[in-house]
């Protein structure tokens, strides 16, 4: 399990706005399967189920590979397909369960690695990329596209071994590409150079591999948390949704906020004395404000927070359904794996699954 040695305290990427989809359907990218997340604004309760199964998916051994095409560092021309259903229900966002979005890389065929790493040339020297593309990859299909940013003292490579923070065994009907890229180098492994970074890496995939332009995620856990953070206040064009474990509002190069909501989920726990709870909440708060519903102030919603070793998941009624954001609580430490008691599984997994998989 990667983790942080020490926490210290405290270029612009725009695409056309998203056009809403069509609000009442229910597809998503797993080949139409009906999405069977329903726990986001129940009435009923906020306390999710345990997380009893454990889908175990050996890992690919790493080869190495260069890429030999240098994208330029302007931001991704996305193909939108729209028509009089699926109008815009407001002027930024897409609506639930919306047809795929696909980059102009479909059709392509991507000649470096599937699974492994290869090294990145962009505008600020060469870095080096994990990814894994499903093993029946079609290049006319769009795919999810998940980040995963390692902490202070970790690497790329851990991020991978550990399956994308759990994420890649859950992605049984694969439909979902998976990339780490190699923080800076330096003690404080993301910084202001990292946000052109990022623009530079999105770019490059979705110029050469398929992928659903409106699914993208980026994922971290306590350095690698701050850094997605603060991408969610700026490339909110670009990212449907962060996941976050143990962030905190400090220590990454701010980046101003839009002011456009994102989908946002928080894993915290209430023991951790390097991220302290305070810090994620304040996080948290940032983007419920951003993605309250008309006539909400979803700052004001007093989420339910586990005061013991069992977790809790609360998802925040007063927000936007487009846009939901997720605060999941016990009392554990600075990790990312928490276990309720008496469970072998971490229950972390799962939840964000869940999360991310219900556009």
């Amino acid at each position: 399990m990667e983790q942080d040695s020490s926490i210290e305290n405290p270029g612009d990427f725009t695409t056309p706005e998203n056009p809403a989809g069509p609000a009442d359907t229910e597809e998503n990218l797993d080949n139409g399967n009906t999405n069977n997340w329903d726990s986001v604004n129940s009435s009923e309760s906020n306390t999710t189920s345990e997380f009893n199964s454990e889908t175990e998916e050996p890992f690919s051994s790493e080869t190495e590979g260069t890429s030999s095409a240098t994208e330029s560092s302007s931001s991704e021309e996305t193909i939108f397909q729209s028509s009089a259903s699926e109008a815009p229900t407001n002027t930024f966002g897409w609506a639930k369960g919306n047809a795929p979005v696909p980059t102009r890389g479909c059709g392509k065929t991507w000649n470096r690695v599937k699974s492994g790493s290869y090294e990145f040339q962009w505008s600020q020297g060469t870095r080096t990329i994990r990814i894994d593309i499903p093993d029946n990859y079609d290049n006319n299909h769009p795919y999810r596209l998940v980040f995963g940013m390692h902490c202070m003292g970790g690497w790329a490579g851990g991020v991978r071994e550990e399956g994308y923070y759990g994420l890649k065994p859950l992605d049984v009907n694969k439909t979902t590409i998976f990339v780490a890229p190699e923080g800076n180098g330096n003690w404080a492994p993301w910084g202001a150079g990292d946000y052109i970074l990022f623009d530079e890496l999105l770019a490059d995939l979705q110029s050469n591999l398929c992928i659903d332009s409106s699914r993208v995620f980026s994922t971290g856990f306590s350095y690698g948390s701050m850094y997605s953070n603060m991408l969610s206040r700026s490339r909110q064009d670009v990212l449907r949704g962060v996941v976050l474990y143990e962030t905190a509002d400090v220590n990454i190069d701010a980046t101003e906020d839009s002011g456009k909501p994102i989908a946002w989920m928080g894993v915290h726990g209430m023991s951790d004395t390097q991220c302290y709870p305070d810090m994620g909440r304040s996080a948290r708060n940032l983007a419920l404000k951003n993605a309250s519903a008309p006539g909400k102030d979803a700052t004001k919603e007093v989420a339910q927070e586990s005061n013991g070793e069992q977790h809790i998941c609360y998802n925040y009624k007063d927000v936007d359904e487009r846009f939901p954001v997720r605060w999941c609580t016990d009392n554990k430490g600075h990790w990312w794996d928490h276990k309720d008691p008496g469970q072998s599984v971490s229950w972390v997994p799962k939840e964000s699954w869940d999360f991310i998989t219900q556009f």
